[in-house]
């Protein structure tokens, strides 16, 4: 488990969890939120299948730009 998942526990679950009592605008904003942290995590495991499946070191990608 990588240490950004656990961070995206602590600071998701309450935000979830305060959906049953934020109305309007709010709450379209904090599931917004939400989304777009899962998102992150979701690219980082992407991100770091497919460094693995190419054999690609962490420092060639920042060469390349």
């Amino acid at each position: 488990m990588m240490y950004i998942e656990n961070i995206f526990i602590c600071i998701s679950i309450p935000l979830l969890l305060s959906l049953i009592f934020i109305q309007g605008e709010a709450r379209k904003y904090t599931l917004f939120v939400c989304i777009g942290m899962g998102i992150c995590v979701l690219s980082a495991y992407v991100s770091s299948f497919f460094m693995n499946y190419y054999g690609d070191e962490k420092n060639d990608e920042s060469d390349l730009i």
